[in-house]
């Protein structure tokens, strides 16, 4: 199962995606390559908001993608 999770606190973001659909072999699940596309278009979405500074306080985010874990912060 895929967990999702979004909290917003002080003016910090977080977005949290873990886990694994299950529903087809490693490698071929679309459910997780459908949540992976969103995870790094997500990241990808953060980088160019903070290139062009808006986010408040110096724009810093952080990012880190690994296999079947998410975590974004901005």
């Amino acid at each position: 199962m895929i967990f999702v999770e979004f909290v917003e606190s002080h003016g910090v973001l977080c977005l949290s995606i873990e886990g694994h659909a299950e529903t087809a072999p490693k490698g071929e699940d679309l459910i997780c390559a459908a949540a992976s596309t969103l995870a790094y278009t997500a990241a990808y979405s953060m980088e160019k908001l903070s290139e062009e500074g808006k986010f408040k306080d110096n724009g810093e985010f952080l990012a880190q993608l690994e296999p079947g874990d998410c975590l974004l912060v901005c």
